[in-house]
């Protein structure tokens, strides 16, 4: 003989779960089944998409001193300047480690180097920027 806790509560019944549901056949049938996936395989993505970005050469020393002579012959080419900056950024990633055969130290003071010297350029562009703005209201 069972006793009744008053502080117990009443028995449940095992949850129902809607995909183990059984018909008469035997067959489990979900209650919403989701659709099938639909591929779209199209031919003609070349027209939807634009071309990708054109992969350029990893920068090399050569380019690195034949952009600072061209900046030195031309200092008001101000895009020029910048794509110097840009590729002086891009060196302290891919120089700095001089062909694997600088050390950990070396390495560090090279990257260094490229960041200070592509900062020092960026600031220069800015203030001379700015200034030729800032002429321009005046007149």
């Amino acid at each position: 003989m069972r006793r009744s806790d008053p502080d117990l509560l009443p028995a449940h019944p095992p949850p129902v779960r809607a995909g183990l549901l059984q018909e008469a056949g035997g067959r489990s049938t979900p209650a919403h089944t989701p659709p099938p996936p639909i591929r779209q395989y199209e031919d003609d993505r070349k027209t939807d998409r634009p071309s990708p970005p054109s992969v350029e050469a990893p920068v090399t020393l050569e380019e690195l001193e034949r952009l600072r002579d061209q900046v030195a012959s031309r200092p008001n080419d101000y895009r020029l300047q910048l794509k110097l900056a840009k590729k002086m950024v891009e060196a302290a990633s891919t120089l700095a480690i001089e062909g694997g055969r600088a050390d950990i130290k070396t390495t560090r003071k090279n990257r260094e180097k490229y960041i200070f010297d592509a900062h020092k350029l960026v600031k220069k562009l800015a203030t001379a920027v700015s200034s030729r703005i800032f002429m321009r209201r005046q007149v």
